[in-house]
């Protein structure tokens, strides 16, 4: 009965109740979206039983960063000597060349050892997972499980294709299972396109010697009752010897096996938890995630504060209603329930729209996300599996009963104790406006804070925008494609790289070709030690040198200026001192040869003769735009190779005009070569930002909310004041006070909110911008811009959200006002 009663109340006023839903479903929805994808990223655990006892191993302390793969010597001696886990597995990643189903690509293929699937304990979805037994058969045609995602778009998700075969570097393989989409493995966000058994290595393995000392990703099931502290002393006692006995293996290859014997037993061997998994956008951007959720979660709070003031607007409105009520005999209790039922009927509504939204926002979200690469540059296939459980559901009804709470109970308590004789004269008495004030300095504070750490991440991404690459991005496309892949040799490699710059310099509109070894704003790249000739190095001295291997026009084609001496010959010579010539940019002067003339200096990995500078360009970034101007030594990649090889051709007109002519040119030379990152290094840049992207769009968006919000709220009170005050406002003019002194009249009942609020913002706006510094670049957190920013923004907001009250209060009537009281 009391929620009909209520029903028919909102009913009464249907653009009341339809604003309050449709904030609350925007503000929820969009909650729930971001806080189900922050708890996928940052908190969930693994889909499978018992993820608690899943573990894996690492070098946390190991730079230049952690070390998770480790000799197969350490793997065997693992499994065959602990009692502490009721499984070890291993895998091995491997980049190979996909050509049957057509078309040709390069993926993502994991070699996993016997006891891989049976240490996850799940299921596959169609088919089976890899068995032991798998290890031991040795058909021609090797089993392979394929991901969820690859399954989809090769397959179209077509359950027939169990039993097809699939080509891997021109090998085939039989498709016996197809997993689950939330299984990612050992990873929580993301998965290979295939799995297959370790013993299929000699078919994938990309260089010779992985298959005589492959190093692995390991991981691990404890057996129950076991604590993680007792499963680390017993690995670092097998640990020790293991690797000992593997370096010693090593040691006639030179004293860099003593050294990285002694570095590995100096670092140990940690086992960490993999319930959550192994997550690179955790580890990457986890900090923006979090940052981000607690932007959601103040948005809710600021939608709580702002549905609060105006119920307890609209209970000030009808205060004379209710004393009717109470003096008709309903109890108070009777009317809290009242209240409460139409706050609670508000609150399903929007929050069943929200939760609906969420799912909605969820898939844009995930298109949304930062691109991830690995140590060597590739493309991996993000999976993270959201939206397709009940998780955003219980997300949404979390904040949807917080909402409730948050707006419902404290403006229903305050108006169901309102005195009975104000009640009842309230159409001639101003109400006490107490509780609305603080909940618009709350909303004001909010806003501020909102506002002040979105500019924060809009200027950095702005800064990095504006930032000098330090090359000519705007006229070059990048092509990338490994020969090694498909079974070139080094001479075979070398020869197609000459033919390829040969024709594709021959293409109208090309201005010039080169190539390199490592990708530029890719994320990572090789760095190593060197120091001037016949200088001591520290052997724990970091790796302080970015390095790459370009062609002779390199510099040219990038638009990297020479300052001194020259770059790399055509054609090069043979030195007598059996040196070889390298190009370094300024930062590496700065750094070793700050006072002499760089060049025909020499300089060697840890003070060994090696190089010999014989020309200086300009600094540019290298691995991301966030980077500083790092040293950058360029050696010159005429020798044969058979590894990755990037083109970068530079356009006259319109680099990305090249793609396709560029593209036909490494069909009509190998049709089988699979060409990856065939993009112009403008989209690159814009890649290499697109988590700050993401941030700034995101936090921009709760901010223009907040700011909308807390605008309606300060509206909402100053005209329910003009409306009260309407007696007030006649009698000042009725006595002479001119018109524009009715402003003051209605303004300084919130001044005081507004003020205290917004300081309270800027302080908050001060401890968070220290915490987000990690995020920033370029950008101060402290600073007279940083201040100026969110109160600039209030004050624009307070300005807008009062203009209507005030011209309101401006064109009383000072008769009909008297006359209607």
């Amino acid at each position: 009965m009391i929620f009909k009663l209520a029903l028919r109340r909102l009913l009464r006023s249907p653009l009341y109740a339809g604003g309050l839903i449709a904030l609350l479903a925007l503000g929820i929805g969009s909650a729930t979206a971001l806080l189900t994808l922050v708890d996928a990223i940052c908190f969930r655990t693994l889909d499978a039983p018992h993820p608690e006892q899943l573990v894996r191993f690492a070098q946390l302390a190991s730079a230049p960063r952690p070390q998770t793969e480790f000799p197969r010597l350490f793997f065997d001696a693992l499994r065959d000597r602990s009692t502490d886990f009721s499984s070890v597995a291993a895998q091995l990643d491997e980049e190979v060349v996909l050509s049957k189903p057509a078309p040709s690509a390069q993926i993502h293929v994991h070699l996993v050892t016997p006891q891989f699937f049976s240490m996850f304990a799940v299921p596959a979805l169609y088919g089976r997972t890899l068995l032991p037994a798998d290890e031991n058969n040795s058909s021609e045609s090797p089993p392979a499980v394929l991901s969820y995602p690859f399954w989809k778009s090769r397959f179209n998700a077509d359950p027939r294709a169990l039993g097809q075969t699939i080509s891997l570097n021109g090998h085939p393989f039989v498709v016996v299972g197809v997993m689950p989409p939330a299984f990612t493995g050992i990873s929580a966000d993301t998965t290979p396109e295939v799995r297959v058994p370790f013993r299929a290595l000699p078919l994938l393995a990309s260089n010779p010697a992985e298959i005589v000392n492959p190093f692995l990703t390991i991981a691990a099931r404890l057996k129950p009752g076991v604590p993680l502290a007792a499963a680390q002393a017993s690995t670092l006692a097998i640990w020790r010897p293991a690797i000992a006995a593997y370096w010693t293996q090593q040691a006639r290859s030179g004293d860099w096996a003593k050294q990285n014997l002694a570095d590995d037993l100096r670092l140990g061997i940690q086992v960490v938890s993999n319930a959550r998994g192994a997550s690179m956008l955790r580890d990457r951007y986890g900090v923006g995630w979090i940052l981000l959720g607690v932007f959601a979660l103040i948005l809710v709070v600021l939608l709580c504060a702002n549905l609060a003031t105006i119920m307890l607007a609209r209970n000030a409105a009808d205060a004379g209603g209710i004393a009717v009520r109470l003096a008709l005999g309903a109890s108070r209790a009777h009317v809290l329930r009242l209240l409460l039922s139409e706050s609670a009927s508000l609150a399903a509504v929007g929050g069943a729209a929200g939760i609906v939204l969420g799912y909605l926002l969820i898939p844009f979200l995930l298109a949304a996300l930062p691109p991830l690469r690995d140590f060597t540059t590739s493309h991996l296939s993000i999976a993270l599996f959201v939206g397709h459980d009940a998780r955003p559901s219980l997300i949404g009804i979390l904040l949807t009963a917080g909402a409730f709470l948050g707006f419902g109970l404290a403006p229903a308590l305050h108006s169901s104790r309102l005195p009975l004789t104000a009640g009842l004269k309230s159409r001639h008495v101003s109400q006490r406006m107490g509780a609305q004030r603080r909940l618009l300095a709350l909303q004001i504070a909010i806003c501020t804070v909102l506002l002040g750490c979105s500019g924060l991440l809009v200027r950095t991404l702005a800064q990095l925008r504006t930032l000098d690459p330090g090359f000519d991005a705007a006229r070059i496309v990048s092509f990338t494609v490994n020969p090694g892949l498909v079974g070139y040799t080094p001479d075979q490699a070398n020869r197609l790289r000459q033919q390829l710059t040969t024709r594709v310099a021959q293409l109208p509109g090309v201005d010039s070709v080169a190539t390199s070894r490592i990708p530029l704003m890719r994320g990572s790249g090789l760095k190593m030690t060197v120091a001037p000739v016949g200088t001591t190095v520290s052997a724990d001295e970091p790796l302080n040198v970015s390095f790459d291997s370009v062609s002779a026009n390199y510099f040219q084609a990038m638009g990297i200026r020479l300052i001194e001496g020259r770059t790399f010959l055509e054609t090069p010579q043979a030195r007598a001192d059996k040196v070889s010539d390298a190009v370094v940019n300024q930062a590496f002067v700065r750094r070793f040869f700050p006072a002499v003339d760089p060049l025909r200096r020499h300089f060697g990995p840890r003070g060994d003769d090696g190089f010999v500078i014989v020309g200086v360009v300009t600094d540019s970034k290298f691995r991301s735009l966030r980077e500083p101007l790092l040293p950058v030594m360029y050696a010159d990649d005429s020798f044969p190779a058979n590894d990755r090889v990037v083109l970068y051709v530079r356009s006259a007109t319109r680099p990305v005009a090249l793609i396709e002519p560029v593209r036909k040119v490494f069909s009509a030379l190998d049709p089988q070569l699979p060409v990856s990152d065939a993009e112009t290094l403008t989209q690159e840049l814009d890649a290499s930002v697109a988590a700050e992207r993401l941030n700034a769009r995101l936090a921009s968006a709760f901010a223009l909310f907040a700011a909308i919000l807390a605008g309606l709220g300060l509206y909402g009170l100053m005209a329910l004041v003009v409306t009260q005050k309407r007696r007030t406002l006649a009698i000042h003019l009725a006595v002479g006070a001119p018109r524009a002194s009715l402003a003051g009249l209605v303004l300084r009942e919130f001044v005081a909110a507004i003020a205290l609020g917004a300081a309270a913002g800027l302080l908050a706006v001060l401890f968070l911008a220290s915490s987000i510094r990690s995020l920033l670049y370029g950008v101060p957190p402290v600073g007279p811009v940083s201040i100026l920013t969110p109160a600039c923004g209030v004050a624009l907001v307070a300005l807008l959200a009062s203009l209507g009250p005030l011209l309101t209060a401006a064109r009383v009537d000072p008769t009909a006002a008297l006359h209607d009281e």
